[in-house]
């Protein structure tokens, strides 16, 4: 994922949404370095590569090892730029992905908190329709940040 061009980087980080839903995979995964490809899509990717990472981070989330890897690895702050910038549906895999990365850990939920999610996720809540997807993983990821 780290070369070719945009297309192929789009269908590899689809293929990681795939692969990252099978629990026994996830740890495979960041071991054979999809954690770091997956964290480079976030940051320099296509719209489409940004939402397929960020819902294959939610997926490989999953993993208490994956969780700390994907804080250690620098993944948390692509998430916010995401989750702020990004399209409805990147938002709401970010959305997600946080929640999920701050689940029982707390470096992850402190970094979060730190670098300003909660504002964030507020601001989300206030600009979409309270019965949306994008509002209830925006409320999910509030509530694990607001244990």
């Amino acid at each position: 994922m780290r070369s070719g061009n945009t297309i192929v980087k789009e269908r590899s980080a689809q293929a990681m949404v795939l692969l990252s839903d099978a629990p026994k995979l996830r740890l495979r995964i960041a071991e054979c370095g999809g954690i770091n490809a997956l964290i480079q899509l976030l940051q320099m990717g296509s719209s489409a590569a940004k939402i397929h990472a960020a819902c294959a981070i939610a997926n490989l989330a999953g993993h208490e090892r994956c969780q700390v890897l994907i804080g250690e690895r620098g993944g948390l702050l692509p998430l916010l730029e995401l989750l702020r910038n990004g399209s409805c549906q990147a938002k709401g895999n970010a959305a997600q992905a946080i929640a999920l990365l701050a689940m029982k850990n707390d470096a992850n939920e402190k970094e979060l908190v730190d670098r300003g999610a909660v504002p964030a996720l507020q601001e989300l809540l206030r600009s979409v329709s309270r019965d949306s997807a994008l509002a209830q993983k925006a409320a999910s990821a509030l509530e694990v940040l607001h244990h």
